[in-house]
């Protein structure tokens, strides 16, 4: 639970390994405890979960998705999956793929992000790297995003 926390607080802090940019953001998240709800329903409950992928929308390749539900130009609910064919790691470990940055990459999308080709430093780069733990830090291109969505 603590790499899902810090993967929140880099978009409420915008930790970022860029010199230049401040704490810009206006995110908040709030841990409200565990849940029986699953994600992928909207049931009015935002929720991070680990379970299959292959019938979900984002497909048998994906080792995480994220679905955003709203209501006219407001979020409503946003829940995360973690597929459970692949390995996970708090520590970046060889032939893992880290839960933190994955997380980032993933809230991110949460807050209106969509995913990047363009560099694969950015944390919402669209691929993830087994063992990579770079998506733990936001990158110039993911703060301003973040900016051209909700100011800064």
């Amino acid at each position: 639970m603590t790499a899902l926390k810090k993967a929140h607080e880099q978009w409420d802090k915008t930790v970022t390994d860029c010199s230049g940019l401040k704490d810009t953001t206006n995110f908040t998240t709030t841990y409200e405890g565990t849940t029986t709800k699953k994600a992928g329903a909207n049931d009015g409950v935002n929720t991070v979960d680990k379970a299959d992928l292959s019938d979900g929308p984002c497909g048998s390749t994906a080792i995480a998705c994220t679905s955003v539900w709203w209501i006219g130009d407001s979020y409503t609910e946003t829940d995360t999956r973690f597929a459970t064919d692949v390995k996970w790691s708090n520590k970046g470990s060889d032939g893992t793929y880290d839960y933190q940055g994955v997380g980032a990459h993933e809230f991110g999308h949460a807050i209106g992000l969509s995913d990047l080709d363009g560099s694969s430093k950015l944390t919402m780069y669209f691929q993830g790297t087994l063992g990579y733990t770079g998506q733990r830090t936001l990158g110039r291109g993911d703060i301003l995003g973040a900016r051209s969505l909700y100011g800064g």
